[in-house]
């Protein structure tokens, strides 16, 4: 690996200049001053120099750790795969700068996934704090933090999804294809988590501005196939919708199961489709689900931005930045069948 001292020997100067060019630190309003810090990083360039972060941490005060509160890294959820492959872009852009994600590796059983670990930490990422009291270790902690698809506190800049523009994609997207009876259905009565009221008021306001009925829908209390299966065929039987619109893929492959229990065929008399994309809805739902997906590439990048913004050497304020999700459409969606419509 290429060093300071070895660019500094190349270009014939000290090793203290070399370091003021590449950190930004140097003056070069003379003619011959810029010169010589265009040789100095050409010679970087040729020799794929990288500089010593950790180092630059440490000088600085710094432990080059950046903690992750509320999910296990290591222990990725099937349903939730968004936000897994967000977090582990994240870990590669905060590598590049020199920092490592650090995630409590100890059995959480009886305690709040949401404490500080044990450790010294410059910085931290909150995933998915249902309610702010939840952000009461980070936030007496002191140290910059975001939260990633929850709730912020005062001292946290966050990165959010709008499931507003969400559902109004999904309940446009099946409106436009005929549907007018279209249900929610959700296995979530209310954790706390800002989505579960934000998708259920969307969704009636949605039917409204279209002109329809919004269905009283069902909320599945548990994860049992064989009893949702019989009362889904009440709730089917009693609204007779022609589309769903599901809060997760969890709830989405109930809905699967019970079709097929029921002999209904999916997309032909029930069109499906959920929020959060994942590996349960493309690689073993079929027909294959469609999805309000969260972009993980575009989440990684807002979530590496605020971190960045907050460990920089100049003080900045929190705030907050809402990415819009993305309606991916797959063989789950088809026309309302004429037979079935109003």
């Amino acid at each position: 690996m290429a060093t300071l001292k070895q660019i500094a020997e190349l270009a014939g100067v000290s090793h203290a200049t070399v370091s003021n060019v590449l950190n930004g630190q140097s003056k070069t309003v003379r003619a011959a001053a810029a010169k010589r810090a265009e040789l100095i990083r050409r010679i970087a360039n040729d020799l794929n120099y990288r500089p010593d972060q950790s180092a630059r941490s440490l000088r600085r005060g710094r432990t080059g750790m950046v903690a992750v509160l509320g999910t296990k890294l290591w222990k990725p959820d099937v349903y939730n795969m968004e936000l897994f492959e967000a977090m582990s872009l994240v870990a590669g852009k905060l590598e590049d700068k020199g920092f490592s994600l650090s995630a409590e590796m100890q059995a959480t059983e009886g305690k709040s996934l949401y404490r500080m670990p044990r450790w010294k930490v410059d910085a931290a990422v909150v995933v998915a704090a249902y309610r702010e009291d939840e952000l009461a270790a980070v936030e007496e902690a002191g140290v910059p933090y975001v939260s990633f698809n929850g709730e912020v506190g005062a001292h946290g800049s966050a990165v959010q999804f709008d499931d507003v523009h969400g559902m109004n994609l999904a309940v446009d997207a099946l409106a436009d294809r005929g549907h007018r009876r279209i249900a929610y259905v959700s296995d979530v009565i209310d954790n706390g988590h800002r989505s579960v009221r934000i998708r259920r008021e969307t969704y009636l306001d949605a039917m409204r501005r279209r002109g329809l009925t919004p269905l009283p829908g069902y909320q599945p209390q548990y994860f049992d196939a064989e009893r949702f299966t019989e009362d889904f065929r009440v709730f089917r039987e009693a609204q007779r919708p022609t589309a769903v619109v599901t809060y997760n893929p969890a709830c989405a492959m109930l809905v699967y199961q019970a079709a097929m229990a029921l002999n209904f065929r999916l997309p032909d008399d029930l069109s499906v489709i959920t929020f959060n994309d994942s590996l349960i809805g493309t690689a073993a739902l079929s027909p294959r689900l469609s999805a309000v997906a969260r972009p993980p590439a575009a989440a990684a990048e807002a979530v590496t931005e605020l971190l960045l913004e907050r460990l920089g050497d100049e003080p900045v304020e929190p705030r907050r930045i809402q990415l819009q999700p993305q309606l991916v459409l797959r063989d789950s969606v088809a026309p309302s069948h004429p037979s079935t419509t109003d």
